[in-house]
């Protein structure tokens, strides 16, 4: 089915924003956060050592990205750099946690992202995804920290 266009806003964008609003909410109240997407449609959760993104974009409003970035190289000298890089490299072909998330590289940021389809997407089915990706970050982190 083909998106309206109102102006300039995309009713697939607005009816899968007001999905995850409302989700995030809910997930807010129960941790005493006051989550919600911004104009952009992003989140922004602090979480332990990481701030988890959580967006619907305007390009993508099929489903909702999850991103955060687990590893800073910046500070990492010599041969345990490129162990890591290639620690991270070797990761990025595979799919992390239970539900798929992806590492990639920019620079000395090593990230993780996961895309979850808002189609059908329950409260219970929102909030486990983004319980398996914040675990998943941990995971990566530390596995990535015992690199040498």
């Amino acid at each position: 089915e083909p998106n309206v266009v109102f102006g300039n806003e995309d009713v697939g964008v607005i009816r899968s924003r007001r999905i995850i609003n409302k989700y995030l909410r809910r997930i807010g109240k129960q941790a005493n956060l006051n989550l919600s997407l911004d104009v952009h449609g992003f989140c922004y959760i602090p979480f332990k050592k990481f701030l988890i993104i959580i967006g619907v974009p305007e390009d993508d409003s099929e489903a909702v990205h999850f991103q955060t970035m687990v590893f800073d190289l910046e500070g990492t000298k010599g041969t345990t750099k490129v162990h890591k890089r290639i620690a991270a490299a070797n990761l990025t072909q595979t799919n992390l946690g239970k539900l798929g998330s992806h590492l990639y590289m920019e620079g000395d940021e090593i990230s993780l992202s996961m895309a979850t389809p808002i189609k059908n997407l329950s409260y219970r089915g929102m909030a486990d995804a983004l319980e398996d990706f914040m675990e998943t970050a941990l995971q990566t982190n530390a596995s990535l920290d015992e690199v040498r």
